[in-house]
């Protein structure tokens, strides 16, 4: 199993960055500090060359800046390359699948300490929860998580959207903001979809019932049945060509 994960400070601002086939990406570095200290000495740190993808990288460069305590969990891939003096050389970095806050904006700003211990603790409970545990409650933590991250994506592109059950206490609404739209997110390895569409189908009041859905280091996909797609296109191709 190859499952990292990291609590540190970003050296720099995170800059985003797109492929020739218009994948976003962001590379940077972390400050993590060493569990052992010795008396009378300053923490050592290391510092660690991080690498993220699509909405992860998105979600960095939008949130993140210097000197911000960030909490990372992915893993580690080795590269290999040439050097212009012809010398085969190898780089390791850790690829971050998800990025958490790891302090409060008010704890930052004014700079409250904050337990290193407890913060250890919940990025080791991180690490557990990814690394295959997905009954009981760390299955509940991993869906809010899910619908957490969908939500940031939808503000990414403009729109006001949140938790629902964590702002408005609804029973079937997993991310409000998006008018019209019913939105049932699962954050799963495997999904039976007829059944999550049935269950949004349900939950949906009269709104447009979608599943969106992500597996582990993949983009996230939205689904909706055909006569609501269509729908949609029809009234976006009328809006387009007037």
């Amino acid at each position: 199993m190859n499952v990292v994960c990291l609590l540190g400070r970003l050296t720099a601002d995170p800059e985003l960055k797109r492929t020739a086939s218009d994948i976003a990406v962001t590379n940077f570095d972390v400050a993590v500090d060493r569990t052992y200290q010795k008396e009378g000495q300053e923490r050592q740190a290391d510092f660690i060359h991080i690498v993220a993808w699509r909405q992860t990288a998105e979600f960095i460069t939008r949130y993140f800046r210097k000197g911000q305590r960030i909490a990372l969990q992915g893993w580690l891939q080795s590269r290999s390359y040439t050097d212009r003096d012809g010398n085969k050389r190898t780089v390791y970095e850790v690829v971050a699948e998800n990025a958490f806050f790891a302090e409060s904006k008010k704890a930052d700003e004014m700079h409250t300490p904050v337990s290193y211990t407890h913060l250890r603790a919940q990025v080791t409970m991180i690490c557990l929860f990814n690394g295959g545990d997905h009954m009981g409650k760390m299955s509940r933590e991993k869906g809010k998580r899910g619908e957490r991250e969908f939500a940031a994506l939808c503000r990414v592109y403009g729109y006001d959207a949140r938790r629902g059950q964590q702002y408005s206490g609804t029973g079937g609404d997993d991310v409000i903001g998006l008018p019209g739209v019913h939105i049932e997110v699962k954050r799963v390895e495997r999904l039976n979809l007829y059944e999550a569409m049935a269950q949004s189908t349900r939950d949906s009041h009269g709104d447009i019932p979608t599943v969106a859905h992500r597996r582990d280091r993949e983009d996230w996909l939205v689904t909706m049945k055909a006569c609501d797609w269509l729908a949609m296109y029809s009234e976006w191709e009328k809006v387009i060509c007037k």
